[in-house]
């Protein structure tokens, strides 16, 4: 298995990290990756969306007792949410 260098992430980057995984290894289909490339990409994804959550429950409770609201944007402009008054 490949050894990788930790970086700090936000919850939003362990979100987009997560999403960019497991897009490549639907996007593969078969071809460039082995089976076991594959698998460590699933993997990933999953510890990054475990993070995410973790991340975004933690700043659901924060804003509950007065978080900035610039963190709950973050999380928006990752996820494609549209901001209050906005249209899709």
């Amino acid at each position: 298995m490949t050894r990788h260098r930790y970086q700090p992430q936000t919850g939003p980057e362990h979100y987009a990290t997560a999403n960019f995984l497991i897009n490549q290894v639907e996007n593969d289909g078969n071809v460039t990756l082995s089976h076991e490339h594959r698998m460590e990409r699933i993997g990933l994804a999953q510890v990054h969306a475990t993070l995410a959550l973790a991340a975004a429950t933690a700043l659901g409770a924060r804003m509950n007792n007065g978080a900035s609201p610039a963190d709950g944007e973050d999380w928006a402009a990752i996820t494609n949410v549209p901001k209050r008054g906005e249209r899709t």
